[in-house]
């Protein structure tokens, strides 16, 4: 067959059927099968699509991979490990501010201003509901946090952690606040703001008064629910079961198998 005779037949398959779309035509997606997430590749023409009959996928969010530790006298304590949240950490913080400003604003809700005339507030630590002696950072930061918010709103706030001298240490700095004192309140029209929270498992409840000094008035209160984020709980951190030091003995394998030598402790008796 002559070369004029092929190239009149191509031209007339091509006027007939039209020009062929192979090239123009979107290629089928490439389809993972049987992977979790994170190992599905980060491309345009790779789609993930579960395969039940395959592998069984499942997608693990916020997995906890702590370990059991002993706590030096006889128990067991669950050290919590890098749990991964998806809410960033800086979104966390900015929500622990937002609900000591929604506690401010329920203190100070259809309160009457005259009794700030000749009073001034007086923000004190928060404390556990359990444990009056016992705070922590997330105890002392709503204090800190409802000093500002008093002062933003116009509210009377006084500084009574004022020390009388400025200290200053070499390579450190100058200091003023302590906690080394004990304040007499003077007016007793003060108005104190005291509080308690209390802990459970993904949530901080937190109650706040205000007290008037001169006879323990409540004279408002509020309450609200913080959720144990990242940043809560490790404000809250201090005030739960620490590590301590304990001693375990090690001796040779011929030792402790041999209960002659061994004493009531290392045979696990319970001693009185």
């Amino acid at each position: 067959m002559s070369n004029a005779f092929r190239s009149v037949g191509i031209a007339l398959l091509v006027i007939m059927v039209g020009v062929p779309q192979v090239w123009a035509e979107e290629q089928p997606p490439q389809k993972v099968y049987g992977a979790v997430e994170s190992m599905v590749p980060e491309s345009a023409d790779a789609t993930y699509q579960e395969d039940t009959s395959l592998t069984s996928v499942t997608t693990v969010v916020n997995y906890d991979n702590g370990v059991m530790l002993p706590d030096g006298t006889g128990g067991m304590l669950w050290r919590k490990g890098n749990v991964q949240s998806d809410i960033p950490a800086v979104d966390n913080a900015r929500e622990v501010k937002l609900k000591v400003r929604e506690l401010a604003d329920q203190l100070l809700t259809d309160l009457d201003w005259e009794i700030f005339k000749n009073a001034s507030i007086l923000p004190v630590t928060f404390v556990e509901q359990d444990d009056f002696e016992r705070s922590s950072a997330f105890g002392r930061y709503i204090t800190e946090a409802l000093i500002y918010e008093f002062n933003q709103r116009n509210v009377p706030v006084k500084e009574y952690r004022i020390g009388n001298e400025i200290k200053g240490r070499k390579g450190e700095g100058e200091f003023m606040l302590t906690r080394n004192h004990r304040t007499y309140v003077k007016n007793r029209q003060s108005l104190a703001i005291v509080g308690t929270y209390y802990q459970v498992k993904g949530n901080v409840f937190v109650n706040a008064r205000m007290v008037r000094v001169s006879d323990n008035a409540v004279l408002r209160t509020a309450q609200l629910v913080f959720r144990q984020t990242d940043v809560v709980r490790r404000m809250l951190a201090d005030t739960g079961p620490k590590l301590s030091s304990g001693y375990v003995s090690m001796r040779d394998f011929e030792t402790m198998t041999r209960a002659n030598d061994l004493t009531a402790i290392d045979l696990g008796e319970d001693l009185h």
